[in-house]
């Protein structure tokens, strides 16, 4: 699995994630080809534009029509080598709606190649209004409705709008942190340095009063501007969220009297003070789905042989002359597989012809058993039907037997006096089994204690039923 480097060239900082990690990263010392690279680019470095095209025009047709209406509407100088990438907006409308960012080569290089010198590659290298979307990827925020991120940056600030998770619009800001410090110094009459300024405006340690106007004035142009963009889009922008990485114990909150907003949180938190929001969302990634759409990087990783121009030419070359000699190898190979398929075959053949007459004659000394079986099978039968027909008399001769007569009668006489019911009886040779009921179980106990003095008596106990009570007995017979 790939390693992810996140490169943020403005503060000077790399971090890696590995293995469920983060940790700094040296893109002097540390390199491994197999990483992914990616790194971001400011607003302030490129153009934007917003360009419609005709929802009749074909896939193919987009990539031409966005370049040349870019050329166009932002009058690029045709000498120069740009890289241009787009993403399509959320919008409703007659046409497809693009946003458009270009940047210029020269400046990409001049940026980059020193860090692509040490790397080997940069995969990606993204806008940085584009790097929110890796919070709706990661369902760190739910893609609900219209929300913006206001990025303000000590020399850069843009406003980026977001329609259910997908990028609609950016616009720059003229109030960054160093043009916030620009009027500071003006109008106390004193030229702070860099780090005086902003140790004491992280710490909220100016001179509040000068601070707060120039805060409200800040405010209250971005709220205009996030105002004017919900009637621009049609949209109405229900959040908006803070990224900014001084001022960050007190500044929203300040900025919470003019804009419904919270700050920024990535769901990713590091220790060290150069991690900022900007490295988390090139971790997470989410944007890579789109490729070389919104692609800035001239550093690709090299491809393999086969994705090359030269490698597909020497492929090319090579299968022309593996198929060059492959006809001729394969009627020569053909020839001789049939051959020897041939040779074979008759072989199974003659010893299948073998095996049948070896089978036929099986089958004949097993009809001639099977003749033999059927006619002792006859006879066997027969001695046991007249078997049976002998155990049949001697059966009906005890059955018919003057002293069991005279047994069942007076079992009939004992039930009848007693006042129960015989519901049914069976006969076998050595017992009789009696199924009897009455209305009164005292009835039936009398009777059955009748009975056991007269006979050995096995009997079950009395159950109540819907007819009265149940109850079963076995008499030995001698």
């Amino acid at each position: 699995m790939k390693n992810t480097v996140s490169i943020d060239l403005y503060n000077a900082s790399s971090f890696i994630y590995k293995q469920g990690s983060i940790s700094v990263f040296d893109v002097r010392r540390d390199i491994d080809k197999h990483d992914l690279y990616s790194a971001y680019i400011k607003l302030k470095f490129i153009l934007t534009a917003s360009i419609e095209i005709s929802r009749s025009t074909s896939t193919d047709e987009i990539l031409s029509i966005i370049t040349a209406k870019t050329y166009s509407d932002l009058e690029l100088d045709s000498t120069r080598q740009y890289k241009i990438a787009y993403i399509q907006s959320p919008q409703n409308g007659a046409n497809y709606v693009y946003n458009v960012f270009v940047a210029d080569e020269q400046t990409i290089k001049e940026q980059f190649s020193t860090v692509a010198e040490n790397t080997g590659h940069i995969d990606y290298i993204l806008p940085e209004p584009l790097l929110y979307n890796a919070l709706y990827k990661n369902k760190i925020l739910a893609p609900k409705g219209a929300e913006c991120f206001i990025n303000l940056g000590r020399d850069d600030a843009f406003i980026s709008v977001y329609q259910d998770g997908e990028l609609m619009s950016v616009r720059p800001l003229r109030y960054t942190l160093d043009f916030i410090k620009d009027k500071y110094d003006s109008q106390i009459g004193e030229r702070l340095s860099e780090n005086t300024f902003f140790e004491k405006f992280n710490a909220r340690n100016l001179s509040n009063d000068v601070l707060d106007q120039i805060l409200n004035e800040c405010f209250s142009y971005i709220a205009e501007v996030v105002d004017g963009l919900s009637r621009l889009l049609n949209i109405s922008i229900s959040h908006a969220y803070l990224d900014c990485n001084d001022a960050k114990d007190w500044l929203c909150e300040f900025a919470k009297n003019f804009l419904q907003i919270s700050p920024l949180k990535t769901g990713i938190n590091h220790k060290d003070e150069n991690f900022n929001n900007a490295h988390a969302m090139l971790i997470q990634g989410g944007f890579y789905e789109y490729e070389d759409e919104i692609n800035f990087t001239i550093y690709e990783k090299a491809k393999p042989l086969y994705q090359r121009k030269s490698g597909q030419f020497f492929l090319s070359l090579i299968t022309a002359s593996v198929l060059a000699f492959a006809y001729p190898a394969y009627n020569y190979l053909a020839a001789y597989i049939y051959q020897n398929l041939s040779i074979n075959l008759e072989q199974q053949t003659n010893e299948n012809s073998k095996k049948a007459s070896e089978y036929r004659q099986e089958l004949s000394n097993l009809s001639f058993k099977e003749k033999n079986l059927i006619k002792v099978l006859s006879e066997s039968e027969n001695l046991l039907r007249n078997k049976e027909q002998y155990l049949d008399k001697i059966i009906n001769i005890k059955d018919t037997y003057v002293m069991k007569s005279a047994l069942l009668y007076d079992i009939g006489t004992f039930v009848s006096n007693s006042g129960t019911k015989l519901k049914s009886f069976y006969q076998d040779e050595k017992s009789l089994n009696l199924q009897l009921n009455s209305d009164d179980e005292q009835k039936l106990t009398s009777l059955l204690k009748v009975l056991s003095q007269s006979y050995n008596a096995n009997t079950k106990q009395i159950r109540q039923s819907l007819n009265g009570f149940d109850c079963n007995i076995t008499l030995e017979i001698q």
